[in-house]
């Protein structure tokens, strides 16, 4: 019953998502719908990997806005910890459709979620921290070069780890993890790697997000 949300990759010409619902997922196991039910302990798997992407040489793309691609993490059954959440990517004529002046998942036209599962464990305090809870995943529009890191205001202890490249590497020189970059719904991130300071063209941090600069040592 447990186990990552897979791989899915679509290179097409065209897609069609006219309705709502759910059209692509590689969610981790297991499902919400499993956390009522009687089982051993489990731990939630990871969310799965989607790439889409489009050319639309002869025909455009079509969708709802109420269509749902997700990779969201596996639920913990048993007090058991939830799996992080996937990652989904975004590319070709898929972009151009997606794409908006505005930095926010809520900007595009899908209803995305790469975010952490749920675990049945909960301390029952007021602080509890989320520490069962899954970290969230990372979306990504290649073509703009966003990248968005969204838990869908589960609470979470979790940090998303993101590697700073390291080509190009000079004293005091950017590292650059995305040109635009942001973080909601009480997202962690983490970006790693050796590196003097940061750069963005854009960076959002929503209210009840972290971001932090995890130095590596010599």
């Amino acid at each position: 019953m447990t186990g990552g949300g897979g791989r899915i990759i679509i290179k097409a010409d065209s897609i069609d998502f006219s309705s709502a619902g759910p059209k692509l997922q590689a969610d981790g196991m297991p499902l919400p719908g499993h956390q009522n039910d009687d089982l051993r302990k489990l731990q939630g798997g990871s969310g799965g990997y989607i790439y889409l992407h489009t050319e639309n040489k002869k025909q455009k793309n079509n969708f709802h806005a109420k269509a749902r691609i997700s990779a969201v993490g596996g639920h913990g059954v048993g007090h058991a910890g939830a799996g992080s959440g996937g990652v989904i990517v975004f590319d070709g004529g898929v972009e151009h459709v997606l794409n908006s002046t505005k930095k926010s998942q809520d900007a595009y036209q899908l209803d995305l979620d790469a975010s952490g599962g749920y675990s049945d464990y909960n301390s029952g305090k007021a602080d509890y921290n989320g520490c069962a809870n899954g970290a969230s995943g990372t979306i990504y529009f290649r073509g703009s070069d966003t990248l968005i890191l969204d838990n869908k205001e589960k609470v979470t202890d979790k940090y998303t780890r993101m590697q700073a490249p390291k080509t190009n590497q000079k004293w005091n020189s950017p590292h650059l993890i995305a040109k635009s970059v942001v973080l909601q719904g009480r997202a962690n991130g983490a970006i790693l790697g050796e590196h003097h300071w940061m750069a963005f063209d854009d960076l959002r941090l929503d209210a009840n997000v972290t971001l932090t600069l995890d130095r590596e040592r010599y």
